[in-house]
């Protein structure tokens, strides 16, 4: 038995590097099935159902553990909500330095007014906006 797979090993080795390791386990499974075995893990139900349980103990207090903490962090970025931002998106920017796009400065002009007409014009060019630079 152990020669024939030795044999069928060696000769499937040739065939392609790719294929390697789905044929070993082809033949690794048709051996082990053709001695009528039927249990992988080779684990009595005793002892399986006493991983199960340790298992579980393991599993439930990593969950708890997430939740607490994503639970806190949710917590700290409602009270303070640019404590994980960037400072420099909070600075105020040097006219000099800063580059003027005449769309955007339109967009800004629209902005101070508060009509309704006004506004849904400011949402029409902002979605043509976003739509233009996510296809791009």
């Amino acid at each position: 038995m152990k020669k024939i797979y030795k044999i069928i090993k060696h000769s499937v080795n040739l065939l392609s590097p790719i294929n390697i390791s789905y044929y070993e386990i082809f033949i690794h499974l048709f051996f082990l099935h053709s001695t009528g075995s039927s249990n992988p893990t080779g684990m009595n139900s005793l002892y399986m159902n006493i991983y199960i349980k340790f298992l579980s103990t393991l599993i439930l207090p990593q969950k708890v553990f997430r939740i607490i903490a994503l639970f806190f962090f949710l917590i700290i970025i409602l009270q303070y909500p640019y404590i994980f931002r960037d400072p420099d998106n909070c600075s105020n920017n040097v006219k000099k330095c800063t580059l003027t796009n005449t769309q955007i400065t339109k967009i800004i002009n629209l902005i101070k007014f508060n009509s309704t007409i006004y506004n849904l014009y400011i949402i029409k060019l902002l979605l043509v906006y976003f739509f233009y630079f996510i296809y791009i």
